[in-house]
């Protein structure tokens, strides 16, 4: 399977459970919107050091993939296309209309192995467990391309009634091409 068919695959799946969810979903209504994206920070993430390093350049968070789990929890998808996303997978902090990410920030840092680097899409099931693409290349839109970041596709499974991964599978580059 080359990597565009596997896209492909993954958008039919992910159409295709959400109809069967709810074969009628209510009518869409606004809950936020936003000029600028911001983030839920705290004493290990502040705000001032994020900016300060262009780990956060506020122009740069583009919102990509909303999902809703039957708790009414929002999660939202910041894709890392361009330097300056603190964190590419979020829960939408219904009060403060800020990113919080998820599962965690330690699980957001960019160059880590093993770590989110890039997620574009997620799904969530009918037992609450979200199935989220990780795309692995960062950068993309960069104008500059030696910032462009190749790393491993991926998906993970995540429980969200714990907020533990169960699994995390990351594609041979053969089965990508």
């Amino acid at each position: 399977m080359n990597w565009l068919s596997f896209v492909a695959f993954c958008i039919f799946c992910t159409l295709s459970s959400s109809f069967y969810q709810n074969p009628s979903p209510p009518l869409p209504t606004v809950f936020a919107e936003w000029v600028t994206l911001n983030y839920t920070w705290d004493a290990t993430h502040p705000y001032s050091y994020y900016i300060k390093s262009q780990k956060f350049i506020p122009e740069n968070c583009l919102l990509a993939g909303v999902n809703v789990d039957i708790n009414g929890d929002i999660y939202l998808t910041v894709p890392r296309w361009r330097e300056g996303v603190p964190a590419t997978l979020n829960k939408l902090n219904q009060k403060t209309l800020t990113l919080t990410p998820f599962p965690s920030w330690d699980m957001q840092e960019e160059g880590v192995d093993g770590d989110l680097q890039n997620c574009q899409s997620m799904t969530i099931d009918s037992r609450r467990r979200m199935w989220v693409i990780e795309v692995g290349r960062r950068n993309f839109f960069d104008l500059n391309p030696r910032k462009i970041v190749n790393g491993p596709a991926g998906l993970w499974i995540i429980d969200l009634e714990t907020n533990q991964i169960l699994t995390k599978y990351y594609f041979p580059y053969s089965a990508l091409i």
